[in-house]
């Protein structure tokens, strides 16, 4: 188990309702984890220049900036090597490829499963891309 202390997750959603359920289960996952939120793509690059994070989890489909573009972003402007998940809608398999093209590295679908959330959470925490 990994534990949340010295963690920091950026969570990028426009929709407050996603953002608040996603980080009630990262804080039950990680206890003492630190998370920023972002409401969408330029807010979370606004965010990224100043501070540094452990993780990005990105919503795919956000306003002035969409997931895809905040993952260009961060891996051509930003030069981040950080582990970056996007959240995609179940059976949406255009925006899971058009993100892991941009550079993500991993995908989780919604309606978020809370065992595949841990799983792929603790993959790219532990170091295992």
């Amino acid at each position: 188990m990994i534990s949340g202390d010295n963690k920091r997750v950026l969570v990028a959603d426009d929709s407050t309702t996603m953002r608040m359920f996603i980080m009630f289960h990262l804080v039950k996952l990680l206890p003492g984890v630190q998370i920023l939120e972002a409401v969408d793509g330029l807010d979370a690059l606004e965010i990224l220049k100043k501070r540094e994070v452990d993780i990005v989890l990105t919503d795919m489909n956000m306003p002035r900036l969409d997931g895809a573009g905040l993952i260009t972003a961060v891996r051509t402007e930003l030069k981040k090597d950080l582990p970056i998940i996007i959240i995609t809608t179940k059976g949406r398999d255009d925006d899971r490829e058009r993100g892991l093209r941009a550079g993500a590295d991993g995908y989780i679908t919604k309606p978020l499963d809370v065992v595949d959330f841990r799983k792929t959470l603790m993959k790219y925490l532990s170091g295992t891309r």
